[in-house]
């Protein structure tokens, strides 16, 4: 989910439920009601990202902060391919010598979780369904906010 989005998302789970607003925005944009289970599934794996985003931060958020070598990204979260990745990244704008990079992590400890949490989903059917969902959400809900289709 994008930053911003899982920022106003994550503040609107504690603030209010938002379950509706989901939905509701989901059928907005054309979304069958018949696919409530799966939209239920992404809601409910965002809500968990969430949680373990916000329960437990502490006040300033600099010492969450990390500067870390592409190496150290593979022991972090080993389920993604960082350096492919980061070859198509760097490619795309133009730098040839980004393997020294060091890249800053905002949170270490979420990172581990997000990754965790997706590898487990990822090895199910309905894992992979609710990843995809949740992709399509955070889409979906970016363009909700961005041209106001409330």
């Amino acid at each position: 989910m994008n930053n911003f989005i899982r920022k106003i998302f994550c503040k609107q789970v504690y603030a209010e439920n938002i379950a509706p607003k989901y939905y509701e925005n989901a059928y907005k944009l054309g979304v069958s009601p018949t696919e409530e289970s799966k939209l239920q599934a992404a809601f409910e794996s965002h809500t968990r990202l969430c949680h373990n985003l916000y329960v437990a931060r502490k006040s300033d958020i600099t010492a969450y902060y990390k500067q870390v070598k592409m190496r150290e990204l593979n022991t972090i979260c080993p389920l993604m391919n960082w350096k492919k990745l980061f070859e198509r990244l760097f490619r795309q704008i133009g730098f040839k010598n980004y393997r020294t990079f060091k890249i800053s992590i905002a949170d270490t400890t979420a990172l581990k979780y997000h990754c965790a949490l997706h590898e487990i989903e990822l090895s199910t059917p309905t894992g992979k369904s609710t990843i995809k969902n949740m992709a399509i959400m955070d889409f979906m809900t970016y363009h909700v906010n961005t041209i106001g289709l409330e």
